[in-house]
């Protein structure tokens, strides 16, 4: 099909007349003049008219057609080829626009933050729509549209749409949105359609899922890659620290990575809690380097206490931040069960020497009999010191205990049942206590400390930092001790010499659990005397509670929240976003516990779970780490992804109206008609000139 563009300038076609004017207004009516007769000149008289007359009509042809296809081709001729139908000067299109609005659009180029390009664009392409068109806009986190998620014709709204759209912190899901696209053409009421794809190309915002795309639809992809990357960036930030305790040090650990071409040097590191700076380091990295930053941070305050690392601000500030929380317990509930004061004497003392009630840790100290009338709720850890047996109904009680992510420490002595510890043992995730070794007869045989876990939470930070595997502590003296067989579930923390287990921990994440294969008394060993037995066991107490009260739950924007809590009520249960919103999250009864679901998170920064309005639980979102580094995707790829080369890549700098009416007009030909006026005009030229060199001659 072949039509103009700028029909207004065909007006201009009547100037073609004007060489043919010309011609007729110089032509003159014949004048006989009297002459000799010259008989042999008349013939060739004849010919020369005949010549001069052709001359005269092939040159204005020449120069009408000059004229014809000068103004044809400001008029801007096009031809394109319609299968499904005709097409008038304009065709009906239904235009699909996805908009990368992910995190990466919020990098700000030499020219501004891309989103907004991104967003002018857009706006740019949706001028060109006229009546009878129709279009649907795609963000990269999902479809948005005025009232309706179809094709609309109100193109004020759509405009007023992309105006309102800001980047989110996550990443954007590109290959989701083509796939959504393609989805929106099947509703799609005009023949002619375009899909134009305005995205960063950013690596991460590609899955490897392939779309196949509709054959009438060639998707014109306008590439808004930054020219250089100039980027530092806080790729994580962990709390290493598994015990925390007020005024004294915690250790996080911050991974930062120089995603520029550029060497980067004296980076300040900032680490902040609650508002305050608490640490500070300088960190220099070379081009596309990262490094491992170690911070000691101080808590001064108990309970939660939010916290942030930052760096300055760049050409991309979305992850110039990242935040973390700790929990500092102000008090700790222990229930200490003997079944006689040489049981819990020398425990009481190491927890809590004085009795003080204002104590960190406090100790409530009951006999076998006693025990089971505790209300096991008000305790965090429970210490099960050479208790004799336990019976079923405590220990379906036990068992609730632990469901909630409390604590137990068992101490096996010479009044337990091994049977029944057996049992209670392959529920907490042990191995079965085998036998007895007794040396107390001997004095001169003993079993000493062998291999440690120095990694262990419970163990680091405990001694010196002389202490080490080749330099290793001072051991107790052991004269009995139970041995016990391996599990899967278990790891051992300390081991004799002998490479039996002294300290196991149950690999349970729902709850923590130690294990003590030797009484706490001094006719078992001089352990209870000993310059490990206080720090051990007070660093066992926190280091059970943090299992429950301390764990940093952290996740990436973008992705879904699932958090389960201990409550008596989901109707008291509230969940706060960084800015203070309250907002509206599933809340799912199972059992005596809670099911908090957040389709996504949106906002980065510390969110707060409460209850009845006190404050429960603390969980971090930070901006999702890209692990492409940011890398423009491979064009290879995005053929696999397509799976077809029926695609355009324009970089956004061009001009993106040739694409639009060539998409909906079809091919333009004003070029060619400029270059046939100008081969005519040549030919015209060379025609006028060898008419006067004959006529010279």
């Amino acid at each position: 099909m072949f039509t103009f563009l700028n029909t207004i300038i065909l007006s201009a076609l009547a100037l073609s007349l004007i060489p043919i004017l010309i011609h007729l207004l110089n032509r003159k009516k014949s004048v006989i003049v009297q002459f000799s007769t010259l008989a042999f000149l008349k013939s060739l008289q004849k010919k020369k008219m005949k010549k001069i007359k052709i001359r005269q009509i092939l040159l204005l042809i020449l120069r009408t057609s000059i004229l014809l296809l000068a103004v044809m081709a400001f008029a801007r001729p096009v031809s394109k080829m319609e299968s499904h139908g005709t097409i008038d000067a304009h065709a009906k299109t239904s235009v699909v626009i996805v908009i990368d609005n992910g995190v990466g659009a919020s990098y700000i180029s030499e020219n501004g933050m891309i989103l907004d390009a991104i967003k002018n664009k857009a706006e740019e392409i949706l001028n060109y729509l006229k009546e009878g068109d129709e279009a649907v806009i795609i963000a990269g986190t999902g479809t948005l549209n005025s009232g309706s998620e179809g094709f609309t014709q109100n193109f004020t709204e759509l405009k007023a749409l992309v105006k309102s759209i800001s980047f989110s912190y996550a990443n954007s899901n590109i290959t989701e949105s083509l796939y959504l696209a393609n989805r929106k053409f099947e509703s799609a009421r005009n023949v002619n359609r375009e899909m134009y794809v305005l995205t960063t190309f950013q690596a991460s915002n590609f899955t490897d899922e392939k779309i196949i795309l509709q054959n009438d639809c060639k998707p014109i992809f306008i590439d808004f890659t930054p020219k250089e990357i100039k980027n530092i960036g806080i790729r994580s930030v962990q709390v290493m620290s598994k015990i925390i305790e007020i005024n004294k040090p915690v250790e996080i650990q911050v991974i930062i990575k120089n995603f520029g071409n550029n060497n980067a040097q004296d980076i300040l590191l900032n680490a902040f809690m609650d508002g305050r700076r608490v640490g500070q380091s300088s960190v220099t990295l070379n081009a596309e380097d990262e490094s491992v930053v170690d911070m000691k941070i101080i808590p001064s305050k108990s309970g939660y206490i939010q916290g942030s690392v930052e760096i300055d601000d760049d050409a991309f500030a979305a992850d110039n931040k990242k935040f973390f929380h700790v929990f500092v317990p102000s008090r700790i509930n222990v229930l200490l069960a003997g079944n006689k004061l040489s049981d819990f004497e020398f425990i009481k003392l190491a927890l809590n020497p004085a009795d003080q009630t204002n104590a960190l840790i406090q100790v409530k100290t009951v006999n076998a009999v006693q025990m089971p009338m505790e209300n096991l709720s008000d305790f965090d850890v429970i210490v099960l010191s050479n208790i004799p047996r336990l019976d079923g109904l405590f220990m379906r009680r036990l068992e609730g205990f632990l469901n909630q992510g409390k604590g137990l420490i068992i101490i096996p002595g010479s009044d337990a049942d091994i049977s029944n510890y057996n049992a209670l043992l392959s529920t907490v995730g042990f191995g079965q206590i085998l036998n007895l070794s007794d040396n107390s007869n001997r004095s001169d045989v003993y079993m000493k400390f062998g291999k440690i876990d120095y990694s262990h939470p419970i163990i680091r930070g405990m001694f010196d930092q002389n202490i080490t595997s080749e330099k290793p502590l001072e051991s107790p003296s052991f004269l009995k001790y139970f041995n016990v067989g391996g599990s899967a579930s278990s790891q051992t923390v300390i081991a004799y010499s002998n490479n039996e287990p002294f300290l196991e921990e149950s690999a349970s994440k729902k709850f923590g659990a130690l294990l003590f294969l030797s009484a706490a008394n001094l006719t078992w060993s001089d352990w209870p005397i000993k310059g490990i037995f206080v720090p051990l066991f007070n660093r066992s107490i926190h280091y059970l509670y943090s299992k429950n009260y301390g764990i940093n739950e952290s996740y990436s924007t973008g992705e879904p929240i699932e958090l389960r809590l201990n409550a008596a009520s989901r109707e008291n249960i509230s969940l706060i976003d960084p800015s203070g919103i309250e907002l509206r999250p599933k809340i799912k009864q199972i059992g005596e516990d809670i099911l908090i679901s957040v389709p996504t998170a949106e906002i980065p920064g510390t969110y707060r779970v409460l209850n009845r309005g006190e404050l429960e639980v603390m969980f971090d979102v930070n901006t999702a780490d890209d692990p492409f580094g940011y890398r423009k995707l491979d064009h290879k790829k995005l053929e696999e992804i397509i799976s077809s080369k029926q695609y355009e890549i324009v970089d956004a700098s061009e001009d993106i109206s040739a694409f639009i009416l060539q998409s909906r007009y079809g091919v333009e030909l004003w070029k060619w008609f400029v270059f046939g006026a100008l081969v005519l005009l040549i030919a015209e030229t060379l025609i006028s000139q060898s008419h006067r060199i004959n006529k010279n001659s």
